[in-house]
């Protein structure tokens, strides 16, 4: 896999493709249209989308567009890295579809953490 965190420029070319790693694209400049497993969105500077692994995806940017774009690593270095937050990020991943806004999937974030924004703030060392 390429390094995980990379900015992307997209164009009206169409991609569409799957792998076996999840992925979170976040909107910096343009719109990106996306399609998921057969759902259409678009993100647009300040939203997101996230591709669970081996989810059929296809995007294209008629007027271009940027994105940062997060490829998760595996289920090693999510244990790795994420110790006892591993199985709640795999289980958001894996379903991040059924969700049907942003809004939805960062209130699941919370449920899964079990924990205040404040907290999770504290939790990562911020004060």
């Amino acid at each position: 896999m390429r390094p995980i965190l990379t900015l992307r420029q997209y164009t009206h070319d169409l991609i569409v493709h799957s792998h076996e790693h999840a992925q979170l694209v976040f909107g910096l400049s343009g719109a990106l249209d996306f399609e998921v497993d057969g759902r259409g969105s678009q993100v647009v500077q300040q939203s997101f989308v996230v591709i669970p692994s081996g989810f059929h995806h296809a995007c294209g940017s008629p007027n271009g567009s940027r994105c940062l774009v997060l490829d998760v690593p595996g289920d090693q270095w999510l244990g790795q890295s994420l110790g006892d937050h591993a199985d709640a990020s795999r289980r958001l991943l894996d379903h991040a579809g059924r969700y049907s806004s942003q809004s939805a999937f960062a209130a699941a974030v919370l449920r899964e953490f079990g924990a205040s924004p404040g907290r999770l703030r504290r939790e990562a060392g911020d004060k």
